[in-house]
């Protein structure tokens, strides 16, 4: 039996590496916890969640066919439909997230969560 927990979306820093290739990238830092972390109906280990990634650019369009990426303890990757969305169950946990169309790395601009949906606005 899998047990989906709601989540919430608690931090979001920005670490912008020194630039090779001549590339400025951009990985974000997200942690992914139960919202109500009181409620010990999961174990607290393998929590999962659905979450819902939504990409866009900087003026709120959805981008279609871009990879995002979850890395942690377990690693996810995400495509983005023609809305510029992708949705997994994932484990709650943190995360480093990194955007890339091909194989070329995307700057994230902002990242929000409402909802069940992580929106990444991204810089095309």
């Amino acid at each position: 039996m899998m047990l989906l927990v709601i989540f919430s979306f608690t931090s979001c820093t920005k670490d912008i590496p020194t630039p090779t290739n001549d590339l400025v990238t951009a990985k974000t830092a997200v942690v992914i916890t139960p919202a109500n972390p009181a409620e010990k109906n999961y174990k607290d280990d393998n929590a999962e969640a659905i979450l819902t990634i939504k990409v866009t650019d900087n003026t709120d369009t959805p981008v279609s066919d871009v990879s995002v990426y979850l890395e942690g303890n377990q690693i996810y990757s995400f495509e983005t439909n023609n809305e510029g969305e992708d949705e997994k169950v994932i484990e709650t946990g943190n995360y480093t997230l990194s955007v890339e169309n091909g194989n070329i790395p995307l700057t994230v601009l902002e990242t929000t969560y409402n909802e069940g949906i992580l929106t990444i606005q991204i810089q095309e």
